[in-house]
């Protein structure tokens, strides 16, 4: 999981910061599973 989380840092088209909690991040965001750190 490591490596998937690494992937989103290497994304900074979808910062964390900017993925609103209420709104649902695209599949992508899913697969790096920031969806689950928010």
């Amino acid at each position: 999981m490591r490596e998937l989380r690494r992937e989103a840092v290497l994304k900074p088209e979808y910062p964390r910061a900017r993925v609103p909690a209420g709104s649902k991040p695209p599949l992508n965001l899913d697969r790096a599973g920031i969806s689950h750190a928010l």
